[in-house]
C-alpha cells in the first residue's frame, strides 16, 4: 500500500509508473487496465463517434494524486493562495494538450504519463525553485 504524504513521495511513485509503463509497453506484454474511452470526433457525430481514444485510469488518478498534494502543501503554509494547486491543475492540462496534440499530428497512441509526468512534475518543481519553497515543498520528513 502507498502512502502518499508529501509530493515529494507523489512524484517518485508518479515517475515510476511511468518507467514501468513504458517498459510493458516495450515488453508487449498485456495487462488488463481500466481506461476511460470517448469518441474523438465528438462534435462531429456526437456520442455515435467511431474514432475512439482511450484514457488509462493512470492517467487520470496519479496525477489527481500528486496535485491534492501540491494543494494539502498549499493549506499547510498558512497562506490564502492556493499558487502550487493552480500551478500544477494547469500542467495537468497542458500535460493532457501536448498527449492529444501528439496524437492527433502523428496519429499513432501515445502513453499519455510521457507528457503528463514532466509537466506535472517538472512545472511545480520549476516554480518551486524559483519562490524558494523547493527544500520546503520536496523534502522528506
Amino acid at each position: 500500500m502507498a502512502v502518499f504524504s508529501s509530493p515529494s513521495s507523489s512524484s517518485t511513485t508518479f515517475s515510476g509508473c511511468l518507467e514501468q509503463k513504458l517498459w510493458l509497453k516495450w515488453q508487449r506484454t498485456w495487462m488488463p487496465q481500466l481506461k476511460v474511452v470517448f469518441p474523438m470526433d465528438f462534435l462531429e457525430k456526437g456520442i455515435f463517434g467511431s474514432n475512439f481514444a482511450m484514457l488509462g485510469l493512470g492517467d487520470i488518478v496519479l496525477p489527481g494524486v500528486f496535485i491534492a498534494l501540491l494543494l494539502r502543501y498549499d493549506v499547510s503554509k498558512g497562506t490564502n493562495s492556493n499558487f502550487y494547486f493552480y500551478i500544477g491543475f494547469i500542467s495537468y492540462i497542458l500535460g493532457l494538450g501536448m498527449t492529444i496534440g501528439v496524437l492527433t499530428i502523428f496519429n499513432a497512441a501515445q502513453p499519455a504519463l510521457l507528457y503528463l509526468v514532466p509537466t506535472c512534475v517538472g512545472i511545480p518543481f520549476i516554480a518551486a525553485l524559483l519562490k524558494g519553497d523547493f527544500n520546503d515543498m520536496f523534502c522528506v520528513r
